[in-house]
């Protein structure tokens, strides 16, 4: 996660950058150590104490998870411990979150070229043939490119990859849904 110059001078930000959890016990007196600025709450309440851990997914710094409260030395070092174990149960919840959705995408798209793959393609044309009206007529169209191995005997695979995407953003451009 890039921390954004807004967000620099956060506890949060210093949390992300360092990659350490963090506790505060009165934000009045620590707050000049880490280099903030002060923020109200609502009713003009500010924040006094507070625990910050890092959401780390594969060794890499994703988020963090911040608790706050309105009351002095209101956190324990055994509290700090409880959230930094629930960070690293968030962090392999989105992670898995992450994979699912991205299996999931896979499982019905070309990775390539950014549309349906042939097993969804026949999927979704049966359910057109399932659910249309008798009177309406359904046209399939289908596109080869021609001599695509010799592109890529030719030019390399990588150029043909790009002629694969070419042809999904093209394909993409024009769907109707």
């Amino acid at each position: 996660r890039v921390v954004t110059s807004k967000e620099e001078k956060s506890l949060g930000a210093y949390c992300l950058i360092h990659k350490k959890d963090l506790i505060i016990y009165d934000l009045d007196k620590e707050y000049e150590s880490y280099h903030i600025r002060r923020k109200g709450g609502p009713d003009n309440k500010e924040v006094r104490s507070l625990l910050c851990c890092p959401l780390f997914i594969q060794g890499k710094v994703t988020g963090y998870i911040s608790v706050q409260s309105y009351d002095v030395n209101k956190y324990t070092q055994q509290d700090l411990s409880k959230l930094s174990l629930l960070a690293s149960y968030i962090a392999i919840a989105l992670e898995n979150a992450r994979l699912y959705n991205q299996t999931n995408y896979l499982a019905r798209y070309d990775g390539l070229a950014n549309i349906y793959n042939r097993m969804e393609v026949l999927k979704k044309g049966q359910q057109l043939l399932d659910n249309r009206d008798q009177t309406q007529s359904l046209s399939v169209i289908m596109f080869d490119v021609d001599y695509f191995k010799k592109v890529n005997d030719t030019f390399g695979h990588q150029a043909g990859d790009e002629v694969i995407q070419q042809g999904g953003n093209l394909l993409n451009k024009y769907k109707s849904n």
